[in-house]
C-alpha cells in the first residue's frame, strides 16, 4: 500500500463515521488545501453513496440513502410472490420476506434496486450471483428458487433464513469453543462444497453468514463470488476487513483467500473481536509491514489449543503457508474435540513391538497419550535487551542461571556469558577466546552445574568442544569436531550421569552430520544416529532426564528439518530407528525435554509441545524468528518457564517495569502486549482506567485508546496524517491534547474520548506550528512549545477551551521543549537544550522564578521524566546522549538511583508512571538483534 493510498484511506473512513451533514466541513479542515486528496476521497465517497462499493457500510446508513426506488410495501405482489416484510437492505437494493403462493412457503427477494439494475455490470452481476448459487446444493449454502423478472424489476428467489447473522450473536460475546467448533464446521463444508464447484465467495464474514435456531449454519450473499477461471479474479473487491493480503493487492483470489477471511471469522468468534479492531489485517500484510497477532485463545485446553493454531495458520500473508484447501480445514476442525481412535491392529504392534525389546520401553510411539492441558502463557519478560545477539541459551537444572552466546557490548567478538534468569544480574563474561576467526557458542550446563560445556567454532567448518567452571576458571579442551552448513541453535548435551556428552559432527565415513557421544572419562566416542544418504545430516541432540531417549533434528536442506527421536537401551545404545515427531511445519529445531514424555522444540517463530503419541501442538508465538530455546522449571509442569532467544519485534514497543516503592524495581522489563507493536507515547488517564497511545497498524500514525487491562481496543482518531503523536489525558479523565501535523505545520488538537465519534479540535493556529503538549493540573491550559527565531524552543500556554486564534491568547513563558507539571499543580519540570533537568515554581508570575536544576544526566537536547510525589524518573543519557537507563531522583534523598540497569540498548521517546505508581512504563525502538525472553507459564 503506497503512502499515498493510506493517506486517502485514512481520511476516507475517518469521513464515513461522520455524519453526512458535517463531511463537507470535516473534508475542508483535513485535507487542509490538498485538492487532489480531497477530490479522491470525495469521488469515493460518491461511489459508496450511488452503489455500494466494496466498503462495507452499516445497514442504517443503507437504508438512509433509499437505494432503491420501488420500495415493495406488504401485501404487493412480485409474480407469484406476496410481500410480508422490509427484512434488509443493502447496497444492491432490499430484501423481503414473502409468500410464494403456489407453493405456500415462506422465501427471501432480493430486488435489485432500480439504479443497479439500470447498471450493465450490476446486473450482470445479479445474474452471476443467481447462476452461483444454483450451480451450489448444500444444506449449508442458502438455496434459490428461481429468477424473477417483472417489468423493470428484477428479482432473486432464495431460501428464508430465519435466525441471527453471526455478526449479531458476536456482537452478544465471544463464543464458547465448545459452540465455536459446530459452527466453523459447518461454515468449512459450505466452502468445501463451493470451492470443489471452482466458485470462490470472496466476501466472507460473520453478516454473510446465518444461525438458525435448530443449529444449523447458513452462508449467505454469493453477490461477489466468482468462478476461478472467471476474468475478473484480478478485482481487489469484497469487504476490507475480511479481504485477503492478495486480494487487496489484485493479485488474484482462490479458495486460500476465502480461508484467511474464514480465518478471521473464527478469530472474532473465539475472541468477540477482530485480531486489530479498526484495521484491516489484509491491508497491513499486503503493505509489507510486521504484524503481530496475539493468539485467539484465551484457554489452553486442548481444543482451545488446537482451534488457536489453526486461525494463525489461516491468517498467514503468505497463501502457500495457508491450510491449502477447505477440505483440509475441515478434516482439522472435525479432529477437534475428536482424538482418533488407535487401530486394533496398531495397537496389536505396538504391544508386539513392546514385548520383542524385553519391556524395556515405558512408553511407545504406537499409542495416543490421553489428552492433556497444554501449558498457558502467564507472562513474557525480557531477560535481556544488550546491543548485539544473545542466541544459543542453556539453563542450569536449578532454574536459577541462564548461559548464553553473546557479541558484547562493542559487538567485536562473541563469547560465552551468565547471568541470573530473571535478568536482574550483569552478565558475567565466562570465555575471553579473542582470535579474530573464532566464536563461542551452544553453551550447556552440567547436570551437577558446576560446569559449562560450549563449542569454539573456527573458521566455517572446523571447531572444538570445550568445558569450563560455571563460576569462571581456565577452559578444558574435549575435543575436536567439524560442521556441516545447516542453522541450527543447540549442539551440545550432557547425559543425565554427566559422563557423556552427545555432540553434533560431519562423520568422516559418510561425509554426513552424525550425532555422536563422547565419554568424558576417556575421551571415547561412538556414534548414536546414522542419517541416510539424501540428507545433510543431523544435529541439535537433547537427552531425556531418565537417558532413555534421544531428541534431534535431521536436515535434508538447509531450510527443512524433521525432529526425530531414538529410544535408548543400555549403554546410550540405539534401540531400533526413530520416530517422527509429527509436525506443521518445515524447519523444526532446538529440542529440549521438559521431562521424560515431554519435548518442547521451536519452528521459525513459534514454540510447539509434543508428547508421545499426541501431535505436536504450538503453546507460544514470538511474532519473529527464535534462534534457540531452553527449559527450566521441569519438575512441575505449572512452574514451567522457557528461555527464548528471539528477533527483536521491528518497530517501537511499549515497556513496563514493575514497581515496588518509588524508584524500586519489582521485576525485569515486560512488554505491553495488548498494545500491539509499533506503538508509542502511552499515557494513562488520571482514574487509571484507560490508556491512550499512538499506533501505526493502520499504516499511519493514529490514536487508539484501551482498557487498562488491554481490553476494549479501539481508534480514536481516523485523520491519515503522516506525524501524529504525544497524547496527554486531561486531569478530569475526559479530554486527550495531542499535536498533529494536517498541514504545513504541527499544530495541537483536543478530542474529547467520551464521544462516540470524536472529531479533534484544533486549539493553535500560529506558525510556526506547535508541539509536545501537556496539560495544567487545573485542566484550563494546555503547555506546548514553539521554535522561535530559527532555533530557539519556547514555552507557551494555550487556554485549553480557545479557539486559539489570536496571538495574545497564547502565553509566551521561557526557554523550554516540554514542560510537565507535578501533581499538586506547584511545580513546573523543563527540558530544553541544556544538559540537566529543571524545575520552576509556578507561585506568582512563574517566568520570574527562578530554574532549579535537579539532575544533569538528562543530556538532549529529547530527554523524558515523568514526576511523582516522591521524586521524578527521568531517562539517563551518557555525554554522547545515548540512553543509558532508567533512573529515579530522590527528593528526599536528594540523589539519583538506577531503576533498570541495561534497562535501555536504543532510543526512547516515552516514559510515564501509572497513576498507582505500581509501574513504570516507556517506549524503546529496539535494535535490530537477538535478545533473551523468558516465557512464564501457568
Amino acid at each position: 500500500m503506497t503512502d499515498a493510498w493510506r493517506r486517502v484511506d485514512g481520511v476516507l473512513q475517518a469521513a464515513l463515521l461522520c455524519p453526512p451533514d458535517e463531511r463537507d466541513r470535516f473534508l475542508r479542515h483535513t485535507c487542509a488545501g490538498d485538492t487532489a486528496l480531497e477530490n479522491e476521497v470525495r469521488s469515493l465517497l460518491a461511489a459508496d453513496e450511488q452503489a455500494g462499493s466494496f466498503l462495507e457500510t452499516p445497514a442504517i446508513h443503507a437504508a438512509a440513502r433509499a437505494l432503491a426506488q420501488l420500495a415493495l410495501s406488504p401485501g404487493s405482489r412480485l409474480g407469484p410472490y406476496e410481500i410480508s416484510a422490509q427484512i434488509g437492505v443493502g447496497g444492491m437494493g432490499e430484501v423481503y420476506r414473502a409468500t410464494d403462493i403456489n407453493l405456500e412457503r415462506q422465501v427471501a427477494i432480493k430486488v435489485l434496486s432500480e439504479a443497479m439494475a439500470a447498471d450493465p455490470d450490476r446486473l450482470a452481476r445479479f445474474d452471476q450471483e443467481a447462476k452461483t448459487l444454483a450451480a451450489l446444493n448444500h444444506p449449508n449454502i442458502a438455496a434459490i428458487y428461481g429468477l424473477e423478472r417483472s417489468g423493470g424489476t428484477v428479482a432473486l428467489v432464495m431460501e428464508l433464513v430465519e435466525g441471527l447473522t453471526l455478526g449479531e450473536r458476536i456482537a452478544q460475546g465471544a463464543i464458547p469453543a465448545s459452540d465455536v467448533l459446530p459452527i466453523a464446521r459447518q461454515i468449512a463444508d459450505a466452502l468445501q462444497a463451493a470451492h470443489e464447484q471452482g466458485i470462490i465467495h470472496r466476501d466472507l464474514k460473520p453478516a454473510n453468514i446465518k444461525l438458525r435456531p435448530d443449529g444449523t449454519v447458513k452462508v449467505l450473499d454469493f453477490g461477489l463470488a466468482l468462478n476461478q477461471s472467471a476474468a475478473d479474479a484480478d478485482r481487489a473487491v469484497g469487504t476490507p476487513a475480511y479481504m485477503a493480503p492478495e486480494q487487496i493487492q489484485g493479485r488474484g483470489s482462490d479458495g486460500r483467500s476465502d480461508l484467511f477471511a474464514f480465518g478471521l471469522v473464527l478469530y472474532e468468534m473465539v475472541t468477540g473481536r477482530l485480531p486489530l479492531p479498526g484495521v484491516s489485517l489484509g491491508s497491513l500484510l499486503a503493505s509489507g509491514r510486521d504484524v503481530a497477532i496475539q493468539p485467539p485463545s484465551g484457554t489452553r485446553s486442548r481444543n482451545a489449543a488446537g482451534l488457536g493454531a489453526l486461525i494463525l495458520g489461516l491468517l498467514e500473508r503468505n497463501p502457500a503457508r495457508r491450510p491449502q484447501s477447505a477440505a483440509a480445514v475441515r478434516q482439522d476442525l472435525l479432529a477437534l474435540g475428536n482424538p482418533p481412535l488407535v487401530r486394533p491392529a496398531t495397537m496389536a504392534a505396538a504391544v508386539l513391538s513392546v514385548i520383542a525389546l524385553g519391556a524395556v520401553l515405558s512408553w511407545s510411539y504406537g499409542f495416543r497419550a490421553p489428552a492433556r492441558r497444554l501449558p498457558e502463557v502467564s507472562r513474557v519478560t525480557m531477560m535481556t535487551t544488550y546491543a548485539g545477539d544473545e542466541t544459543t541459551p542453556s539453563v542450569s537444572p536449578d532454574g536459577a542461571k541462564v548461559a548464553f552466546a553473546w557479541t558484547g557490548e562493542d559487538g567485536r567478538h562473541q563469547n560465552i556469558y551468565v547471568t541470573s534468569s530473571d535478568g536482574q544480574e550483569e552478565p558475567q563474561q565466562l570465555t575471553r577466546d579473542a582470535s579474530p576467526d573464532t566464536v563461542d557458542l551452544f553453551p550447556a550446563w552440567s547436570p551437577d552445574q558446576t560446569q559449562i560445556a560450549f563449542v569454539r567454532k573456527h573458521g566455517t567448518s572446523d571447531g572444538e568442544i570445550l568445558v569450563i567452571p560455571a563460576k569462571g576458571g581456565p577452559e578444558h579442551r574435549l575435543g575436536d569436531l567439524r560442521f556441516v552448513a545447516f542453522p541450527a541453535f543447540s549442539w551440545l548435551a550432557w547425559t543425565p550421569d554427566g559422563a557423556q556428552i552427545a555432540f553434533a559432527s560431519q562423520s568422516p565415513a559418510s561425509g554426513r552430520s552424525t550425532v555422536f557421544l563422547m565419554r568424558l572419562a576417556d575421551g571415547t566416542v561412538q556414534s548414536v544416529t546414522a542419517p541416510p544418504e539424501g540428507v545433510i545430516g543431523d544435529a541439535s541432540p537433547s537427552v531425556s532426564p531418565d537417558g532413555r531417549s534421544l531428541a534431534f533434528v535431521r536436515w535434508s536442506s538447509p531450510s527443512t528439518s524433521t525432529l526425530l527421536v531414538q529410544k535408548l537401551g543400555e549403554g546410550m545404545k540405539a534401540l531400533g530407528g526413530p520416530a517422527t515427531v509429527p509436525v506443521d511445519g518445515r524447519a523444526p529445531a532446538s529440542p529440549v525435554w521438559a521431562d521424560n514424555r515431554r519435548l518442547f522444540f521451536s519452528e521459525r517463530e513459534r514454540i510447539l509441545e509434543w508428547e508421545a503419541g499426541v501431535a505436536a501442538e504450538q503453546v507460544y508465538m514470538s511474532g519473529e524468528r527464535l534462534a534457540g530455546i531452553a527449559v527450566s522449571g521441569r519438575e512441575t509442569a505449572r512452574s514451567l518457564r522457557i528461555v527464548a532467544a528471539q528477533q527483536n519485534v521491528p518497530g517501537a514497543r511499549i515497556w513496563t517495569i514493575p514497581l515496588r516503592a518509588a524508584g524500586v524495581s519489582g521485576g525485569p522489563p515486560a512488554v505491553l502486549s495488548s498494545l500491539g507493536s509499533s506503538s508509542n507515547n502511552p499515557d494513562y488517564s488520571p482514574d487509571g482506567k484507560r490508556v491512550v497511545f499512538v499506533n501505526q497498524r493502520s499504516g499511519a500514525p493514529e490514536l487508539w485508546m484501551t482498557d487498562a487491562d488491554g481490553g476494549n481496543l479501539r481508534p480514536l482518531t481516523r485523520l491519515g496524517v503522516q506525524s501524529l503523536g504525544v497524547p496527554h489525558w486531561s486531569p478530569d479523565n475526559r479530554h486527550v491534547a495531542f499535536f498533529a501535523r494536517m498541514g504545513a505545520e504541527p499544530q495541537i488538537y483536543v478530542i474529547d474520548a467520551t464521544e462516540a465519534q470524536p472529531v479533534p479540535r484544533q486549539i493553535t493556529h500560529d506558525v510556526p506550528g506547535c508541539n509536545i503538549p501537556s496539560w495544567s493540573r487545573s485542566g484550563e491550559f494546555v503547555y506546548c512549545s514553539r521554535r522561535i527565531g530559527g532555533s530557539e524552543m519556547h514555552l507557551f500556554r494555550v487556554p485549553a477551551e480557545s479557539a486559539g486564534k489570536n496571538e495574545h491568547e497564547m502565553e509566551r513563558w521561557f526557554e523550554g521543549k516540554s514542560a510537565t507539571e507535578t501533581s499538586d499543580g506547584r511545580v513546573l519540570y523543563i527540558k530544553n537544550d541544556r544538559p540537566g533537568l529543571f524545575a520552576r515554581s509556578l507561585a506568582g508570575d512563574p517566568r520570574a522564578n527562578s530554574e532549579e536544576r535537579l539532575v544533569e544526566d538528562v543530556r538532549g537536547p529529547i530527554g523524558y521524566f515523568a514526576p511523582v510525589s516522591q521524586g521524578v524518573y527521568y531517562t539517563g543519557q551518557d555525554e554522547q546522549g545515548r540512553y543509558t537507563g532508567l533512573r529515579f531522583f530522590d527528593y528526599a534523598q536528594r540523589r539519583s538511583v538506577e531503576v533498570a540497569p541495561r534497562s535501555l540498548t536504543g532510543p526512547v521517546n516515552s516514559l510515564t508512571v501509572t497513576p498507582d505508581g505500581r509501574g513504570l512504563v516507556y517506549t524503546r525502538n529496539p535494535k535490530d538483534g537477538i535478545d533473551l525472553a523468558l516465557i512464564q507459564f501457568q
